[in-house]
């Protein structure tokens, strides 16, 4: 067994997050063949209920080229058999997208121009794939505006009588039920300006996922060129890592890929 790190990135498409119609354009099902310096890759993509994108490739480089090759069971050198317009697609890449999360998992961040350059050519839209902010004064340095916020809190002895409580009318017992598993609030705005109270309560609610009040927080606002940045809280989002076996030429399934990062991301 080797074991896959993916990386969480996000994707910004005509300055925002991809919409589910954009989404099925640039992951639709199909085949393709794409060339970006030397190296060539057979793209395949597939949709999972409109809510997992997923991208793969198989890639390799005509050049360098040796004429001959060497028999690993008798040591002889012998004619290769591979031309020299021929390319062994021997290196993977692996990708997906979390419509519900907003989050790009890739396995090769070196590989970002490439998926820029492949997404454009699919939509003729500007696309971006950045990192997201974990730094809270960075991040509010960097913003103009407020698109959203969203947190998760989950019941439990830090949150119990917590200040996060103090945000509902009575958490506690709100539907007369008790206290439930855990709960979230979502703020919607439209590109407010980011204001001195605005910073200083994120920076207040960091406090909270710091503390364990909080689950997690995303906070999304734009900069000064419109495009949409997203401070993420949760560390669990920043890196996945996966374990998967190789075959008998090396080469990892990437069903079996996959189907072990979604389920890993869902938490089953």
């Amino acid at each position: 067994m080797t074991t896959i790190d993916f990386s969480a990135l996000h994707l910004v498409i005509d300055n925002e997050s991809p919409a589910l119609e954009i989404l099925k354009v640039v992951f639709g099902e199909s085949t393709d063949t794409f060339q970006f310096n030397d190296d060539y890759y057979r793209i395949s993509k597939s949709i999972t209920d409109n809510k997992y994108f997923w991208f793969y490739a198989k890639y390799g480089r005509k050049s360098p080229y040796s004429t001959t090759v060497i028999n690993t069971i008798n040591h002889n050198e012998e004619p290769n058999p591979r031309t020299k317009d021929q390319v062994e697609p021997d290196k993977q890449l692996f990708g997906l997208y979390c419509a519900e999360e907003k989050v790009f998992f890739l396995s090769n961040t070196k590989k970002k121009m490439l998926l820029e350059l492949y997404f454009k050519s699919k939509l003729d839209k500007d696309v971006v794939i950045k990192t997201f902010y974990k730094d809270v004064d960075e991040f509010v340095k960097i913003i103009q505006k407020v698109d959203r916020i969203k947190f998760v809190a989950k019941s439990n002895l830090f949150s119990i009588d917590g200040e996060i409580m103090k945000i509902f009318p009575s958490p506690k017992d709100l539907y007369g039920l008790g206290m439930p598993d855990d709960f979230s609030l979502e703020a919607n705005f439209p590109g407010v300006n980011k204001t001195d109270a605005f910073v200083e309560k994120l920076k207040k609610m960091v406090g909270w996922k710091d503390s364990c009040e909080a689950d997690s927080l995303v906070c999304i606002g734009r900069d000064d060129k419109n495009f949409e940045t997203i401070f993420n809280a949760d560390s669990f989002t920043q890196k996945i890592t996966i374990t998967a076996s190789k075959d008998q030429q090396g080469m990892h399934d990437e069903i079996i890929v996959r189907d072990s990062l979604m389920r890993r991301i869902k938490g089953d």
